[in-house]
């Protein structure tokens, strides 16, 4: 057999034992996330809430002090339908299932799933204000389900929802990458949620069986959107020659994060690391290369659309830093300049102010 044949023989047996691996697995993975993560619109006072739900939600309204108040009812209504969003999920899913606000409405978690006590919180939109932050930090090691409620008017008839993921802090032990902007006690936003899979089902381990030097398997992996499942299947020793396939050398800062989230089977926490790797690199005035981090989004692990839109706005700020101008000193450029940064409730990403150095009333990015 010459080299070229054999070299095209090894590459089909590596590519036909990627797919009977847990390939399975993982495609099980992206339906069960795009179950969670998929809006779906609701009416409310429809028939959506089981029996229970809606009689909490009647129950929850009437103790509200001021019923008629149409904020306090908009946000109760969300709460529930918000609640009970994740329980369909669980159930379909067949987790385990017990509210504990069946039995007392101002119990501090939520539900018990599989042994885990559950603390469902929402970030509530309404027309163009969509929300950054949930209002609530997790307490300590509270395990926190991040869903997503926008409605058009507020009190409107429709609801949509989508859930962003899980939240356990306890996750994050034992990883040494710092994070410097999304600290695990501040109030979370969209990229501190992470898969419900991984979480509550069947953590996709890694078999360290993959990817050829030949890069063939690589070059067919991303045919299939399954460069996650690869690099988790990725042994350690070959995980950086992949790495540095994919990721060009203005963003090989990334790949230390990576491979310790790897090494510790903790890469579906990536985009938390992400984006708070992107912010550090803005208030150190260095430009990323943008296109690339677009494709490492979803390729290190499967990426929700708010979780996109998040990361795309946090890009947006890092490549306007060439273009920001003091209002003052047109000569000013950002070298000059510092950096400052603020969140709003009408904006889905953290705020950068670029700040003149001499009369310090700072000018947005």
């Amino acid at each position: 057999m010459n080299t070229q044949v054999k070299h095209i023989s090894e590459s089909a047996k590596h590519i036909i034992n990627f797919e009977n691996s847990s390939s399975h697995l993982f495609s099980k993975k992206l339906k069960a996330d795009a179950d969670a993560e998929d809006e779906i619109s609701v009416f409310v006072f429809d028939d959506y809430l089981s029996p229970n739900k809606q009689q909490q939600l009647n129950a929850s309204i009437s103790r509200a002090a001021n019923p008629k108040d149409g904020w306090s009812k908009h946000q109760t209504v969300a709460y529930t339908y918000a609640e009970f969003t994740f329980e369909c999920w669980a159930r379909k899913n067949g987790l385990s299932v017990f509210d504990y606000n069946d039995v007392n409405p101002f119990s501090p978690s939520d539900y018990k799933i599989e042994n885990k006590d559950i603390d469902v919180k929402s970030v509530i939109g309404i027309g163009k204000r969509l929300g950054t932050q949930y209002s609530d930090n997790s307490h300590g090691s509270e395990v926190l389900i991040g869903v997503c409620t926008h409605a058009e008017n507020l009190n409107d008839e429709m609801l949509t929802l989508s859930i962003d993921g899980v939240f356990d802090p306890v996750a994050h032990q034992g990883i040494d990458s710092p994070l410097k902007y999304l600290k695990l006690n501040s109030s979370p936003n969209v990229c501190y949620f992470s898969s419900l899979y991984d979480y509550f089902l069947e953590p996709l381990h890694m078999s360290e069986n993959f990817f050829p030097d030949d890069k063939s398997l690589l070059y067919y992996a991303v045919s299939k959107n399954a460069v996650p499942h690869l690099i988790r299947n990725t042994s350690t020793k070959k995980l950086d020659v992949l790495l540095k396939t994919i990721i060009t050398e203005r963003n090989y800062g990334l790949i230390p994060i990576i491979k310790e989230l790897h090494a510790k089977k903790k890469l579906m926490l990536f985009h938390h690391y992400l984006a708070d790797y992107l912010i550090k690199k803005t208030f150190e005035k260095t430009e990323v290369d943008g296109n690339n981090i677009s494709d490492l989004v979803d390729m290190i692990e499967p990426c929700s659309f708010r979780k996109k839109k998040f990361i795309q706005n946090l890009l947006k700020a890092n490549e306007s830093l060439h273009k920001v101008r003091c209002h003052w000193h047109p000569d000013e450029t950002i070298k000059e300049m510092g950096i400052d940064i603020y969140y709003s409730d009408t904006s889905n990403v953290p705020t950068l102010k670029a700040i003149c150095s001499c009369n310090r009333k700072g000018n947005v990015i």
